[in-house]
């Protein structure tokens, strides 16, 4: 009769096996929002593609800029130092929110700040009140910071995927319907804050965590530490990333830049872009005149 394995590695087999299925399943579930949320993003760009000028697409292109910059710092790395955290998690939570919610204040208020001169160097002048429409989200962002990093602490990735995808049909129903009503870029500034207020609601009361922020330097410092060096250089990735839309919004094409940041690539697959010497939009030849 053989002898049964030591308990303590019986015990440690188990955590093993429900963790391998758990990541698989949410792996699989990760990959069906993914795919809904991209169908709705394309479909929602086809569109808005008809509905809006090459101009507004271009002062949607300024503020994504903008915005995405400002999303890849304005939490300082809490979630990933969260997710990992080997001590007490509950004042890491508390100190986490307060640091998120006071850098995406102070991230939205530079991008405020900012945003006339974002408009100047991208030759889209109207992109001023897009740029701060849109960097709402930003403070959306920070304030379910410790949520989101819960729901990835407990891998429980289907709320993520339903608020994800629920997010994009809030995103895609104001977007549109606003541009149906003749509101320009700001349709889809408007649209991307309500698709993530939705996303956020849907985050916070999945988590089931209540905001009770506070501050521990010490807390502070170990968290910082780890996620800070991953949010620096989120940022320089974006920023240079962002360099050659600025570039070419300086020069002889006021329209769009000939890539799109990651949030209007499903319209430039669609074929917008723009002819070296020439402001007249590659979209026109593809949808027909817009408006």
């Amino acid at each position: 009769m053989s002898a049964a394995p030591p308990e303590s590695d019986a015990e440690d087999q188990r955590p093993a096996g429900a963790l391998g299925t758990r990541v698989s399943r949410g792996l699989g579930w990760s990959l069906i929002g993914q795919v809904l949320a991209r169908i709705g993003v394309f479909t929602s760009g086809m569109v808005l593609a008809r509905l809006l000028a090459p101009i507004d697409m271009g002062e949607v292109a300024a503020a994504l800029v903008v915005v995405n910059v400002m999303m890849a710092i304005n939490e300082l790395g809490v979630i990933p130092a969260i997710v990992r955290w080997t001590g007490d998690v509950s004042e890491a939570y508390a100190t986490a929110a307060t640091i998120a919610i006071v850098n995406s204040v102070a991230m939205y208020l530079v991008a405020y700040a900012i945003a006339p001169y974002v408009a100047g160097l991208t030759n889209t002048p109207g992109s001023v009140w897009v740029i701060r429409i849109m960097s709402l989200t930003v403070l959306v962002d920070g304030v379910i910071a410790v949520p989101l990093a819960i729901l990835y602490r407990e891998l429980r990735v289907v709320p993520q995927v339903i608020a994800e995808v629920v997010g994009t049909v809030a995103y895609v129903g104001m977007s549109v319907g606003l541009a149906v009503t003749g509101i320009d870029a700001n349709s889809i500034a408007w649209g991307r804050v309500t698709g993530a207020l939705v996303t956020g609601v849907i985050l916070a009361l999945a988590a089931r965590w209540k905001v009770r922020p506070a501050f521990n330097l010490g807390v502070a410092r170990e968290l910082l530490r780890f996620g800070m060096p991953l949010a620096v250089s989120a940022a320089v990735f974006e920023g240079v990333m962002s360099v050659d839309y600025l570039i070419v919004g300086r020069g002889a094409c006021r329209c769009i830049p000939w890539r799109l940041p990651a949030g209007l690539q499903p319209l430039e697959l669609a074929g917008i872009g723009c002819e070296p010497g020439d402001r007249t939009c590659v979209l026109r030849r593809v949808f027909g005149t817009p408006r």
